[in-house]
């Protein structure tokens, strides 16, 4: 399989502009429910309490004792519903320090991922770089639950690029538009991107291409994923066309320079980027720690957040977002050693 090295520090260069904003930004949980789960003191599977209707009550402790602490909190309607669909379906908590939290909805195939995380977990801290950890969500990239391919595309969003790139994607590219066009899975659409970066299929390389343009063009949605994908297939001149087509356009505002997606998800990026001498502008993955709330299916939220690098709006829906392309990123200034 070929394989170009990206000229990470090469695409935060070009935003060494006195207007220029960051082309990637980094937006990651501050943990993962993987992190949460192995972190926690309890982790139980929880059901209504069919003594307590709307009442949360354990009913399998996959970490610790599920006695203690009342679960707070009602179960909502439509986590209702799931429940008494499904005998085998279950919400997942975690208790720490702080108390109860609830991470995501689980389902036979989630918990026993989450049985196998905790297993794995001491053998993981073990490993400097956390290699055999990265190997086993990467694996899971496009399980076919939902839940845990969810947790698998968080822990392989935060990784550094280099690891990314050891993935060969089974997901074609019919299947990651079809989830790039799912309001459910917005938050995954630049990992998607980065994927179908790393096929081989001279099809998708052209599609790539054509999605870059149709993105540079508009300063809209997922840019920065596009370029580092571009970048990916077609090496140095990928640099150039983002040069030509996008920071040196006559016509182009400091506002659109503003605009570059949703945060792809490169921590090799800002590493890259705060070391080289050329840049001057950077998005450092120390600021741009956020929180990630999660609603019941375990995906997170719609709702966005704000970090220290990227703020952007809370789209009403995804074809909302992509007409207003309000996506910003506006990175912290910062000069040179």
């Amino acid at each position: 399989m070929r394989r170009i090295v990206l000229p990470a520090a090469a695409l935060f260069a070009l935003a060494a502009e006195p207007a220029a904003a960051c082309l990637v930004c980094i937006a990651l949980p501050e943990r993962t429910v993987a992190d949460q789960v192995i972190e926690a003191q309890t982790a139980v599977l929880a059901r209504e309490d069919p003594e307590k209707p709307f009442a949360f009550a354990p009913v399998v402790a996959v970490k610790g004792d599920a006695a203690g602490p009342a679960i707070p909190g009602l179960v909502d309607s439509a986590t209702r519903r799931r429940l008494a669909a499904d005998p085998e379906a279950a919400v997942l908590f975690a208790r720490d320090a702080d108390g109860w939290t609830r991470l995501a909805d689980a389902t036979p195939e989630l918990r026993v991922t989450v049985e196998t995380i905790l297993a794995a977990a001491p053998a993981w801290d073990a490993e400097a770089d956390h290699a055999s950890r990265f190997v086993f969500f990467a694996a899971r990239h496009d399980h076919a639950d939902a839940g845990v391919r969810a947790l698998a595309l968080a822990e392989i969003s935060r990784a550094p690029y280099a690891l990314i790139r050891t993935i060969n994607p089974r997901l074609g590219r019919a299947e990651v538009v079809r989830l790039m066009r799912d309001p459910k899975m917005a938050e995954w659409a630049p990992i998607h991107i980065l994927f179908l970066g790393l096929s081989d299929d001279p099809e998708d390389h052209a599609f790539v291409r054509r999605a870059f343009e149709a993105a540079s063009v508009r300063g809209g949605l997922h840019l920065a994923a596009w370029a580092t994908a571009l970048a990916e297939i077609d090496g140095p001149p990928a640099i150039d066309r983002l040069r030509a087509l996008y920071f040196e356009e006559p016509s182009r505002t400091p506002e659109d320079l503003a605009v570059a997606g949703p945060p792809s998800p490169m921590r090799a990026m800002s590493r890259a980027a705060a070391s080289s001498p050329a840049s001057s502008t950077r998005c450092s993955a120390s600021t741009m720690s956020r929180r990630w709330s999660r609603s019941g299916s375990g995906a997170p939220s719609s709702a966005r957040r704000r970090s220290g690098c990227c703020r952007w709006p809370s789209p009403s829906s995804w074809r909302s977002a992509a007409r207003s392309a309000s996506w910003a990123c506006r990175c912290r200034r910062s000069r040179p050693a």
